[in-house]
Parts: C-alpha cells; structure tokens; sequence
C-alpha cells in the first residue's frame, strides 16, 4: 500500500490498522508530515507544525496507549 493512499482512509479505519499492526502510529504521523512538507508550500494550509513533538507523541502511543477505540 502506497503511503499517499493511506492518507485517504478513515480515522476508524487507521486506528484499526495501528491496533492490528499493520502500521505504527509513528509511521502514520511520519506520513502525515511529509506529506504536509510537500502540499503546504501551495496550500499554505498550516502555520506552524511541531513534527518532533508529533513523533515524540506518536512513539509514546506505539509503546502500548493506543487511545479510544473508535
């Protein structure tokens, strides 16, 4: 699976694949991130974006806090 079509999926539907482990929750925030890198010089959709402290926060979840169920 591509990563820019995982950007197309659902909320419920990702949350499903970090908990089945299909993906990491720092894989999905890594995604997210270069793909905000690329489109935002044209969209200028973001005014400041703290990728670090995201990836600090998508590791923690990985080590076994997953967050709600949706």
């Amino acid at each position: 699976m591509s990563d820019s079509n995982l950007m197309f999926r659902s909320a419920s539907e990702l949350a499903g694949m970090v908990r089945s482990g299909e993906v990491s929750a720092r894989e999905l925030v890594q995604i997210s991130l270069d793909r905000i890198q690329e489109l935002n010089p044209i969209l200028n959709a973001f005014v400041q974006v703290d990728g670090e402290q995201a990836l600090v926060d998508a590791s923690v979840s990985s080590s076994g806090n997953h967050g709600p169920d949706f």
